[in-house]
């Protein structure tokens, strides 16, 4: 939803949002695949098979709810789709899920609609073992309740209720563990042991540890939904919608849990302002959005890795993009050699704005040695424009 410097928007306000999707390696789908997509699938002009189509979500109906519909793109290099032909696929089996940087395991406990909870609440039993725990349940109640004198006195004066309220039985039963199987995902709780310190509860950790696990929930889900799916012979490929994965973690504690979502089953589509996080992706797999005038644009570096050797690229990613991450998010770079122009040139940029380089967004650099090659730079620098 657009809205420009003078405060306008579209008389017709709509999203549009187009999605290719290919084999990975392939130039045809599998049978299992192709089933799935159906007579959407297209054929481009290098004879490689591709599904794509466009969702629209419409909100000039005077409604209460925005309008959405699916439809094919024939030609995806026109960049047009035809409103008259919708989608048959089933493009449930491509899940869009998405987790933002406010994530907490501890919240995702409380409710069953968390991907921890949507895990918990599939615990199953055979009959014979549910019978066997819930009988160990009511007598661990029983016991509890029993042996502890709050406890029982707090019963006796809750039974009074039965003199108001005609009851048979005891009508008043107290069961500080849960009665029912089917229950006892609700109390769950999860306690982390960090390194030689006590184990406690992670209510009583920082919000990197919460935020870490949560993450680990969602990976738990969607690898059990996907074996799921597998042992049903069902095609499943779901898409992770992750905003800010870096939220209050230190750089190592990023760089792992980077490691950790590329093990995630299906695609991933990240949002990250971090220096160690962007690196650690190839550079064709990296988006940079960026302001222009009143605008927001993308750009990629496609065209850079295609006109770097092998050699060259991985020395781009390892020595110098790996080691200078804010490359990314710098409005330029200055590029120097030497220590009396890393000493002098933060202090003539203070003088120069009144403020520090990295205000201004500008990345200072130095770049002795070998490893630096001009041409790197304006590899990068053209295709980050």
């Amino acid at each position: 939803m657009f809205i420009n410097k003078a405060g306008q928007y579209p008389a017709n306000p709509r999203i549009e949002i187009d999605i290719e999707i290919k084999s990975d390696g392939n130039l045809t789908f599998s049978d299992e695949w192709a089933q799935v997509f159906g007579s959407d699938i297209q054929i481009d002009s290098r004879g490689e098979e591709f599904f794509a189509y466009r969702t629209v979500v419409d909100f000039s109906a005077q409604q209460s709810e925005a309008q959405i519909k699916r439809y094919i793109i024939k030609n995806w290099d026109s960049g047009n789709a035809d409103e008259n032909e919708e989608v048959t696929a089933n493009i449930s089996k491509i899940p869009l899920y998405f987790i933002d940087a406010q994530r907490d395991l501890q919240e995702d406990l409380k409710f069953a609609q968390s991907y921890f909870g949507r895990l918990a609440s599939q615990i199953e039993y055979d009959d014979t073992q549910k019978e066997q725990l819930e009988g160990e349940l009511t007598t661990l109640n029983q016991k509890t309740v029993e042996e502890s004198p709050v406890l029982k006195h707090l019963k006796t004066s809750l039974e009074e209720l039965n003199k108001t309220v005609q009851t048979k039985g005891s009508g008043v039963e107290i069961t500080p563990f849960p009665k029912r199987l089917r229950d006892l995902h609700k109390g769950l709780k999860v306690n982390f042991q960090d390194g030689g310190s006590e184990t406690f509860s992670l209510e009583y950790h920082g919000m990197g540890t919460r935020s870490w696990a949560s993450l680990l929930g969602y990976k738990a889900y969607v690898n059990w939904i996907k074996r799921k799916a597998d042992d049903d012979g069902d095609m499943l490929h779901p898409v992770l919608a992750l905003e800010e994965p870096e939220a209050h973690l230190h750089p190592n504690a990023q760089r792992q849990v980077y490691g950790q979502l590329k093990n995630v089953t299906g695609q991933k589509i990240i949002s990250t302002h971090s220096p160690y996080i962007a690196p650690l992706a190839g550079l064709e797999e990296l988006r940079v959005f960026y302001k222009a005038d009143d605008s927001t644009s993308i750009a990629d570096l496609k065209q850079l890795a295609n006109a770097l050797s092998l050699k060259e690229k991985h020395s781009l990613e390892t020595q110098i993009i790996r080691a200078r991450g804010e490359l990314f998010f710098a409005r330029f770079v200055v590029l120097f050699e030497g220590p009396t122009e890393e000493g002098a040139l933060p202090v003539f940029a203070k003088k120069h704005w009144g403020c520090e380089a990295f205000e201004k967004g500008v990345s200072l650099m130095e770049c002795s040695g070998d490893t630096y090659k001009m041409s790197d730079y304006n590899g990068l620098r053209s295709c980050l424009r």
